[in-house]
């Protein structure tokens, strides 16, 4: 930096005046509200914060927007992803031309300004009085300053435009795929309604058990509602098949033991022995919910999974009641999926493919520069994040599994004591995790703790909305899944 310090102020001109944020971290210097040294210390990054300034994402990615918004709990259908999009792209496109407005007065403004400063300035030419002539210059510094902020805030504005054109373009992508999807059409948006609320209250009463009493009295009267609504207008809910196409039988029974009682070949059929998975997606409030899809989550072939989402336990507490759940329950497998992953379509088939005891899928933790959340040894025997692998890799004897894609087999459990999970804490910082204790048990239980780098998940920051993935799958600079692995994941 060329700028001298001169008894806590600076001389010289600042070169950067095509930098966004320049101007606003100029106006502090020479100020009383920083010491030098601090501005120095701004403007020495003022690189860095100019490269954030304009990577950072202000709104959704497209990952959050599929993931987030159009889940299929609130959306069960592309009728009612269609009509959502639009009401989004909406929202961003009518902010956006008020933005336009907002900065066409700001331009006005400014140019007032610059009239009125120039004006203030011929006054001074003309004016003889010391104490007047003060007053003029007190004033032109005032309208400078106020300029310099319009033109700051235009600045703003400006990458709040870029980012909100962003959004409209993705919806636009997204309304664009869900178009040809649509069974009720464009033109009138009730249509979908009867079919829309009535699948979305019937899939939480799938999760009825684990609901509060207060949301289960919710669920049961809006279910009930939507569904005597369509039994008696049936016509209300168009099939999605072709004109003229003869429908192959169909049986909706009230029981699996009903159908079974009424057919031989469904009798057979359901007497065949299905192995089971519990899926177990702890959260720390009722109100978390999942960034993995779970009904686009791909079940290996003879078996069924059922969902269990604990929530108010500390971790290892939520880990080791699904296991003795899972336990008591005659469960062949435990599938543990951290609610802010986002796992592949076929993850559980991929770890299922290894009949391993223990396999896990392959993440990073939430902060750049990227570590892994998995660890290992090295050839000296020190814990360290994996490394030098190429997708696809398998790694036996992993030292740390974390149980953010982790399928466990329940013999294991059956080869332990109790306690399954433990974490200690010295002075409320955590200095064994519940992960490291439970492979630390396995590995003296002579089980093989297997990572295949091949089922590649996402560590969503929903808080920020940032994605963290391996850098082949995720674009950083857009904070968004690059193209070809989009169709991945389970969203």
């Amino acid at each position: 930096m060329d700028n001298k310090r001169i008894k806590g102020g600076f001389v010289g001109e600042i070169v950067k005046k095509d930098k966004a944020l320049v101007s606003g971290i100029d106006v502090l210097r020479g100020t009383q509200l920083i010491k030098p040294e601090d501005f120095d210390f701004l403007y020495e990054h003022v690189d860095e914060y100019e490269k954030r300034f304009k990577t950072r994402g202000i709104f959704r990615s497209r990952t959050e927007m599929v993931a987030g918004v159009l889940n299929d709990a609130e959306h069960p259908t592309a009728d009612s992803k269609y009509w959502q999009a639009i009401g989004e792209q909406n929202v961003h496109l009518t902010e956006l031309i008020n933005l336009s407005y907002e900065t066409k007065k700001m331009e006005a403004d400014c140019e007032l300004l610059s009239a009125e400063i120039e004006g203030l300035e011929r006054q001074i030419a003309k004016e003889t009085d010391d104490i007047e002539i003060k007053k003029l210059e007190a004033k032109i510094k005032k309208k400078k300053v106020t300029l310099a902020q319009k033109q700051f805030g235009a600045t703003q504005s400006q990458k709040m435009a870029q980012e909100r054109l962003r959004e409209i373009r993705t919806w636009e992508e997204i309304i664009q795929q869900l178009k040809p999807q649509l069974k009720y059409g464009d033109e009138d948006f009730e249509a979908h309604h009867p079919e829309r609320y009535y699948l979305r209250y019937a899939g939480r009463m799938k999760n009825f058990d684990i609901l509060e009493p207060e949301a289960k009295e919710n669920v049961a009267k809006h279910y009930t509602a939507f569904k005597k609504l369509i039994d008696e207008n049936p016509q209300l809910v168009q099939p999605n098949i072709p004109p003229n196409f003869i429908a192959s039988t169909s049986e909706n029974a009230e029981s699996l033991a009903k159908a079974a009682e009424e057919d031989e070949v469904v009798k057979k059929y359901f007497e065949h022995k299905v192995r089971r998975i519990l899926v177990v997606a702890p959260h720390r409030t009722k109100d978390d919910g999942n960034v993995t899809n779970f009904y686009k989550m791909q079940t290996p072939a003879g078996f069924t999974c059922s969902l269990s989402e604990p929530y108010g336990y500390s971790v290892p507490d939520a880990q080791n009641y699904a296991v003795q759940k899972a336990l008591d329950e005659g469960y062949d497998y435990v599938f543990f999926v951290e609610d802010d992953n986002l796992i592949p379509k076929n993850g559980l088939v991929q770890l299922m493919s290894h009949k391993a005891d223990v396999a896990a899928g392959f993440y990073y933790r939430k902060y750049l520069p990227l570590e892994t959340a998995g660890m290992h040894l090295t050839a000296n025997g020190e814990p360290c994040s994996i490394e030098d692998f190429k997708i696809g890799d398998i790694i036996h004897d992993t030292l740390v599994l974390p149980m953010g894609c982790t399928l466990i087999k329940t013999d294991v459990f059956r080869r332990m004591e109790f306690p399954y999970y433990k974490e200690v804490k010295v002075k409320d910082r955590p200095a064994l995790t519940s992960d490291t204790y439970f492979c630390e048990k396995a590995r003296k239980a002579k089980v093989d703790l297997v990572t295949d780098t091949g089922i590649q998940c996402l560590h969503i920051d929903r808080t920020n909305g940032i994605i963290y993935g391996h850098p082949e799958i995720v674009d950083y600079e857009k904070n968004e899944v690059k193209e070809n692995w989009r169709d991945y994941f389970a969203i």
